[in-house]
């Protein structure tokens, strides 16, 4: 896996509203901090980031001549634009065992689509237990060859036995439902 590196360089004005255009205010934690430090990461480094691994991105953070591993915990938008207004990156040493909520990626449901079927989605992410090396950014499961009643549970998820799963084992993330017909227009 390519490491994903975000440069976070100090924010000198920590009140008030932050207006230095170009860049996203955010907050540095964890392992090896001493309380938080307030920093700024530039918007378009942190954008591609999010667009190519998704809102919890492990990270190598570049900060104060150090580089050290983490985790973005929290995106925080403007409510209309949806513009990001700050982020939190949390900081973990390789051995810290932590929760992580994992997005599910539920591949192959044009294949269901083609058989009248649909996948209804109960629950979009998995509760995880282990270290930052570890997890995997999401986790994708194939429902190409799922049939009508069938759920998606753990026992389909295929991870490293070191990691513990903190959700219920009974838990279902998805069901394979009747799905509709869409007719056509004639021209």
């Amino acid at each position: 896996m390519e490491e994903v590196k975000l440069q976070a360089t100090e924010r000198i004005n920590k009140r008030g509203k932050f207006k230095e255009s170009g860049f996203v205010p955010g907050v540095l934690y964890g392992d090896g901090t001493e309380g938080s430090a307030s920093v700024k990461f530039e918007t378009s480094e942190l954008v591609r980031i999010l667009t190519a691994h998704g809102a919890n991105a492990k990270v190598s953070v570049v900060y104060n001549k150090n580089k050290n591993p983490g985790m973005i915990k929290e995106i925080q938008r403007e409510p209309v634009s949806g513009r990001i207004i700050h982020v939190d990156v949390q900081i973990m040493s390789k051995e810290h065992v932590q929760s992580f909520k994992i997005p599910l990626v539920f591949v192959g449901e044009g294949e269901l689509k083609n058989r009248l079927l649909a996948l209804k989605v109960h629950k979009n992410e998995v509760n995880l237990n282990g270290t930052l090396n570890m997890m995997p950014e999401s986790l994708e499961i194939d429902v190409s060859q799922k049939a009508l009643g069938d759920k998606i549970t753990l026992k389909d998820f295929k991870l490293n036995k070191k990691i513990k799963v903190e959700d219920a084992e009974e838990e279902i993330y998805a069901a394979v439902v009747q799905g509709y017909a869409v007719a056509e227009e004639a021209e």
